[in-house]
């Protein structure tokens, strides 16, 4: 009977100490909110362009509660429904077709940026209502708050879009996260209103980053998360959040072939999203850099389709300006055609450094502002030259994936 009564004490006494563990391990990890991003359009958009990205190691330590994650983040998460109207094909009178206009409504979601009502979202979410006088576009808040909005910009390119609820002050924004210190593995919370169910929230991890993602425009989304965090329709615009709650993607598109999850889903980085964001706000559209040229690797191009009397650089390095279907490789009026850049030329360097790979330029590009000189060297006739491009802002038209 001792014994049992020791064992019994020690048990009680042993579940006491891990209980009391926990506890104290719960506290640490606890995470506390920013102060709100600062009033103003011009200050939010410097805010959110320069602010460095709150950073720490995702999923490290002792793990906090997902309802705590889900607190933090879940109240800046927004519901946004679209209604206006769209022209689609019919059948008229003795079987002709005309066109028919359509009511349509949609719904998506999106985050609050900033305490006086910047929301980002996708531009597919507000897209169907684009250039329309008379569309309506509402958003919901988490609780229940609705508000009409006006657009402040777009951009196809990123899929992102920016509206502001009218009226609105003192809301909470959401806590952004450092997409850069995301791994793979790492706990990925997505929160959003898919299907019509607002607030749902789902959890998964982080499959795989830097994914390429191709888009039925013919363009594709560049270096996004993918993640098994369940997502569907109605998801789009909203957070992928980590275990502290703080919001690292914005939740896009899924890999699917019944238009339900897969568990493939993809979004756009944070610290992507942030540089977009700051530029819609600050004017209205993302203003990017280009030359307006069309390549490929020069390893990868299809030698039998070459002109017979081309010469190539003896080592076979380079970017081949080719496009390979039909499409003209130089853009008319484009800073590539105005320095001379011809179909055929083989693009080696720019600013002096070697053109590896097909991101090689697209990188150097960017880091350009418009106006700006891009110097190049290509090979032509079995010898370098050197060109120099002055750079000018990319046209809506130009979706081609090189630059």
């Amino acid at each position: 009977m001792k014994t049992a009564l020791g064992y019994g004490a020690t048990f009680v006494t042993g579940f006491a100490a891990c209980a009391l563990i926990l506890y104290l391990a719960q506290g640490r990890t606890g995470a506390s909110r920013p102060p709100n991003l600062p009033a103003g359009r011009r200050a939010l958009s410097e805010a959110l362009a320069q602010t460095p990205a709150l950073g720490g190691a995702h999923g490290s330590g002792g793990l906090p509660s997902i309802a705590d994650a889900t607190g933090r983040v879940a109240p800046a998460v927004v519901n946004i429904e679209v209604e206006g109207h769209e022209s689609v094909p019919g059948q008229g009178f003795l079987g002709q077709f005309r066109t028919q206009d359509r009511r349509f409504e949609g719904s998506g979601s999106g985050i609050l940026l900033s305490a006086e009502g910047y929301v980002l979202t996708n531009q597919h979410v507000v897209a169907p209502v684009l250039n329309q006088p008379d569309a309506k576009i509402q958003v919901t808040l988490s609780d229940g708050r609705r508000f009409s909005v006006t657009i402040v910009g777009s951009d196809v390119a990123s899929d992102l879009a920016v509206v502001k609820l009218l009226g609105a002050k003192n809301l909470t924004p959401a806590l952004l996260g450092d997409s850069d210190a995301v791994r793979v593995g790492d706990w990925a919370i997505a929160v959003g209103n898919p299907l019509g169910f607002n607030s749902t929230v789902t959890l998964g991890i982080v499959s795989a980053l830097n994914r390429h993602y191709p888009r039925q425009d013919s363009a594709a989304l560049e270096k996004v998360i993918q993640t098994d965090a369940s997502i569907n329709p109605g998801n789009s615009g909203g957070a992928l959040a980590d275990i502290e709650g703080r919001v690292i993607g914005i939740n896009t598109a899924i890999a699917t072939t019944t238009g339900a999850s897969t568990g493939i889903g993809f979004a756009i980085p944070i610290n992507t999203a942030r540089k977009i964001a700051a530029q819609l706000i600050e004017n209205g559209k993302v203003l990017r850099p280009y030359l307006g040229v069309i390549y490929t690797p020069l390893s990868d191009a299809d030698r039998s389709a070459l002109p017979g009397n081309l010469t190539l650089p003896p080592d076979g390095k380079g970017m081949l300006v080719h496009s390979g279907n039909n499409t003209t490789s130089v853009a008319p009026g484009s800073p590539a055609q105005k320095c001379g850049i011809v179909e055929w030329d083989v693009l080696r360097k720019a600013d002096g450094k070697p053109l590896d790979n097909d991101e090689a330029l697209r990188k150097i590009i960017a880091r350009h502002t418009i106006g700006e000189a891009l110097k190049l060297t290509i090979w032509r006739n079995g010898s370098e030259q050197e060109l120099v491009a002055t750079l000018e802002e990319m046209p809506a038209w130009f979706t081609q994936p090189n630059r």
